[in-house]
């Protein structure tokens, strides 16, 4: 039998083969989208729908920070506070290198019970600054005077858990917290 024959009767079973079977592949083909379009769009709820929790300076009323306040607040959707952590230190820095001269820390670990809502205002957190601050402006005005914020949260649907840092850095001139860094998860 010639080779040329041999394909041509192959070439028209597996014409027909395809005819037969052609609804069967698009369906096939349509059920692996669908089923990647629905693990994308998960994905997509997950990261719009779960709660932001961030830390904030409070501005007095003559438009300066108040120092010794942090504004808590929430976004998107509600969430459980689990912990907060407020650190202030008072950092000498020579080159590169950074020396921790005094720190304070306050740590409150919140009840199952504390929810906060998008809609409600930013709380106040009020922490033991006010002598830190009388020591560590009374020193060398070359180091650096510096707050940590950290939080932790969770969804009230669920038990995942999250977290919010922030670092800020005291401008002595201006009398204001200036944003260091901040992130989370």
């Amino acid at each position: 039998m010639n080779v040329r024959e041999l394909f041509v009767k192959n070439s028209r079973k597996l014409k027909a083969c395809l005819q037969e079977n052609a609804s069967v592949v698009i369906a096939l083909c349509a059920l692996i989208v669908s089923v990647y379009a629905m693990y994308l769009a998960r994905q997509d709820f997950i990261a719009t729908h779960r709660p932001y929790v961030y830390a904030i300076s409070r501005i007095a009323v003559k438009g300066a920070l108040d120092l010794k306040t942090v504004l808590i607040g929430c976004s998107n959707a509600p969430a459980r506070i689990i912990s907060i952590e407020f650190t202030y230190l008072v950092v000498e820095t020579e080159g590169n290198a950074e020396e921790i001269i005094l720190e304070t820390d306050y740590q409150e670990n919140r009840s199952r019970e504390h929810i906060l809502h998008p809609s409600d205002p930013p709380t106040k957190q009020l922490t033991v600054l006010h002598d830190f601050k009388k020591k560590a402006l009374g020193l060398d005005p070359q180091v650096k005077f510096r707050r940590k914020v950290r939080i932790d949260y969770m969804e009230l649907s669920s038990n995942r858990t999250y977290f919010f840092e922030g670092n800020w850095d005291y401008n002595r001139a201006h009398d204001l917290w200036e944003d260091k860094d901040m992130f989370g998860n």
